[in-house]
């Protein structure tokens, strides 16, 4: 039983954090919040997933969000939350 139930988990763990979306760039649903304005706003942009992590977000002007602006975020199910060095926050919604 202990060995069926160690499966079960194994198995809703990798859908579940984000082992189900593969390697390469998504349309994702970006909402946008800086707590020291107060301004939020939600985006349609592109995001790049690696091994189960929202590693950049793409602006359509040409500007980006990499490792050097946020720190990957592991993705739960299809979303994820991040923040940047500014303290600003990103939801962000990955469309499959």
């Amino acid at each position: 039983m202990k060995y069926i139930l160690f499966l079960f988990t194994l198995l809703f763990s990798n859908i579940v954090y984000g082992q189900n979306i593969d390697d390469g760039t998504y349309d994702a649903e970006v909402s946008y919040h800086n707590p020291s304005t107060g301004y939020s706003s939600t985006y349609e942009l592109e995001v790049e997933v690696e091994d189960g992590y929202l590693t950049v977000i793409y602006f359509p002007s040409g500007g980006w969000l990499d490792d050097s602006h946020i720190t990957p975020a592991e993705i739960n199910g299809d979303y994820v939350y991040v923040y940047d060095d500014r303290g600003r926050e990103y939801e962000v919604y990955i469309y499959q």
